[in-house]
């Protein structure tokens, strides 16, 4: 389980995007903040009732990591909210700086 570790900070890059990475405290791993909710209990039923699962799935297959709109810093700059989007369904997360995710 990836623990939030040093984060690294949120950050809005000059395209206007939201940036935002993690460090696990005890390997090399470094996780988006997009890529974070992918295991979350809101995300995994919307892949579910498209016939993805997400859970044999690379990050790099799912859209939304990737999609640099799908990602906005929170007014207070104290979070991010993630909006996955699966053929018109979508669901907004809020992940804050310990990668606790949280529907929206």
């Amino acid at each position: 389980m990836l623990r939030a570790g040093r984060r690294r900070g949120f950050e809005k890059i000059e395209d206007g995007h939201v940036n935002a990475t993690f460090a696990c405290e005890n390997c090399w791993l470094s996780l988006m903040t997009r890529a974070a909710v992918m295991g979350s209990p809101a995300v995994v039923p919307l892949y579910y009732d498209h016939g993805v699962d997400v859970q044999r799935e690379l990050p790099a297959s799912l859209s939304f990591v990737w999609d640099p709109d799908s990602a906005d810093l929170t007014a207070d700059a104290t979070a991010v909210e993630v909006t996955v989007t699966v053929d018109g369904d979508d669901v907004t997360l809020r992940v804050d700086d310990t990668l606790a995710v949280n529907e929206v």
